[in-house]
């Protein structure tokens, strides 16, 4: 594993400059993405690690090697940019202030699990006056040739938080047995659509972007384990591992706003604005039932990671050849 200079995960020296030879692609996501391995010690099972995938067996180390042989000719470079905990926000923010400077000709959002709180809880300002200058102040980041920085961050993203108190979840016990999910869902839907509004907008200036620059852009939405609009059929161990989190705190709008609500949205954007949308749980879902796929509430094993890479390489490949 190297980590370069400017904090992203690579198999080798990236520099800013690229020559006409070179494909060049850069993941923006989490922990997922980034190939943090079980964060969550939900049961007595130490089959799965603590620690991080190596880059060869993160979704952009497979990925990379799967393009390089699909384009022996060309030098192939794809660049882990995840860092861990960003959601939409931070990797519109990162890609504004410093990913766009490597000229990347694919850009791939992995992403959906960490904007779940500002979904739930309306963390993501409603404001249109606030979204804009965060728009516009991360455009005028793009004049720095610096990599951008913790304090950066905290100046860009200042005033987006406007945590609401998640009203129509009081009475909520976790529960999504008997159908009773599907219908408390629907409860609360629209307040779930308001909240998720100020991502789409970003996301939308996020894609615009992309496409101006010169990039094509990817967006994922990443295999949940909550999810119920689509899943495959679970190994027992990954049983286990959803029983624990509908006990908890999360799961509580996973299961069914993300791809009832979330995914068409996104698609949509990404379409108006020549990109693509790849939905990886309904990929996932066609995972044979005695693979596991999952280490906990998103976290993917070395298959899951290979299931993802693939069918980004298959997307890349096909957009190039066509």
């Amino acid at each position: 594993m190297m980590i370069d200079e400017y904090g992203n995960m690579v198999s080798k020296s990236v520099t800013l400059e690229k020559d006409s030879n070179t494909l060049r692609v850069i993941l923006e996501a989490g922990s997922a993405g980034w190939g943090s391995g079980e964060t969550w010690a939900v049961t007595d099972d130490r089959t799965y690690f603590q620690g991080s995938y190596a880059f060869e067996s993160t979704i952009c180390g497979i990925l990379e090697k799967e393009l390089q042989d699909s384009f022996p000719n060309k030098k192939v470079e794809v660049i882990n940019g995840a860092v861990v905990g960003h959601d939409i926000q931070q990797h519109f923010a990162k890609y504004m202030t410093l990913d766009h400077l490597f000229k990347p000709d694919f850009v791939v959002t992995f992403a959906g699990y960490n904007d779940g709180v500002s979904i739930a809880l309306g963390s993501c300002t409603s404001s249109n006056a606030v979204l804009d200058e965060y728009i516009k102040r991360a455009a005028q980041q793009r004049s720095s040739r610096f990599p951008f920085s913790v304090s950066l961050f905290n100046r860009i993203l200042a005033g987006m938080g406007n945590r609401g108190a998640g009203k129509g979840l009081e009475n909520w016990d976790g529960s999504w047995h008997d159908g009773e999910g599907l219908n408390f869902y629907k409860k609360v839907e629209d307040r779930m659509a308001k909240n998720a509004a100020p991502l789409f907008r970003i996301i939308d200036a996020y894609s615009t972007q992309v496409k101006k620059d010169g990039g094509n852009h990817i967006f994922c939405l990443q295999p949940l384990l909550s999810r119920r609009d689509a899943q495959k059929e679970l190994t027992p161990l990954e049983s286990k591992f959803r029983e624990h989190i509908e006990d908890g705190e999360e799961g509580v709008l996973q299961p069914f706003f993300f791809g009832l609500y979330f995914a068409p949205h996104v698609d949509s954007i990404l379409r108006a604005n020549g990109g693509t949308f790849i939905d990886m749980g309904k990929i996932a879902a066609a995972a044979d039932e005695k693979t596991e796929i999952y280490m906990d509430y998103c976290h993917l094993t070395l298959k899951g990671n290979q299931m993802c890479a693939h069918a980004l390489a298959e997307e890349i490949v096909k957009q190039l050849k066509n």
